[in-house]
């Protein structure tokens, strides 16, 4: 398992070596380090990471693109996550761009441990995403749910 989370990281090009982040190198270098106190090795070695991936509009990858606002959980347990209309117009140019993009998603990283967790976009936000004929994917960690594209409006 171990070699073949490093094949897979021999793979990547530079571009996505900087989304190894430090916690991913430090669990993989801990266990190719214990493998090798247990008499085995995997050829390549250790790995390196990033302290920060680089900043974004949208992650793209497998027919989708993802907004990932920042969201800190309130005293009430609430957060809150906000993305604004310029960010959504940013991520429809790179959706037309790809040309393989079906879904936008809003996947909020939030500070803390929410028990409620809301996402707000501008409704005219909605619907240029819609009027794309793109679905619209809401994921936190509490729920996520799909508003599917009824096609062009």
């Amino acid at each position: 398992m171990v070699q073949a989370a490093r094949n897979a990281y021999d793979a990547l090009d530079e571009d996505q070596k900087l989304y190894i982040t430090i916690a991913d190198v430090e669990k993989f270098n801990a266990a190719v380090e214990w493998m090798e106190e247990h008499g085995s090795s995997i050829s390549g070695g250790t790995i390196a990471g990033v302290e920060e991936m680089p900043e974004e509009v949208g992650e793209t990858g497998g027919g989708s693109i993802t907004i990932t606002p920042e969201a800190s959980v309130n005293s009430k347990g609430e957060a809150t996550a906000k993305v604004d209309a310029e960010t959504v117009e940013q991520v429809l140019e790179q959706a037309a761009e790809d040309g393989s993009i079906s879904t936008i998603v809003v996947a909020p990283e939030i500070d803390g441990d929410a028990s409620k967790v809301t996402v707000e976009l501008p409704k005219s936000s909605v619907s240029d995403i819609a009027g794309d004929s793109l679905d619209l994917t809401v994921s936190t960690p509490i729920a996520g749910m799909t508003i599917p594209s009824e096609g062009p409006v």
